[in-house]
């Protein structure tokens, strides 16, 4: 199911985590960390998953954030 996991943290001045994650099916992973994401307080208050598309960053699909109105249903 994953091919590759990359971490990236950000700086004391930036705090963030990216986490790329390579996968064959995005709607299994999806399926497989969306429940962890939502439980959790933190996470759910200051995730965002975006996922790239055939077409690189010019098809992402918006999958979690702070813009609900801007998730395709199928994600929810």
């Amino acid at each position: 199911m994953v091919k590759s996991i990359h971490i990236q943290k950000g700086t004391d001045r930036n705090k963030f985590t990216n986490i790329t994650i390579s996968a064959r099916g995005i709607k299994i992973l999806w399926d497989a960390l969306s429940p962890t994401i939502r439980q959790n307080k933190v996470l759910r208050q200051c995730t965002i998953v975006l996922c790239e598309g055939k077409c690189g960053w010019d098809d992402y699909e918006y999958i979690y954030g702070p813009h609900p109105e801007q998730i395709d249903p199928k994600w929810r």
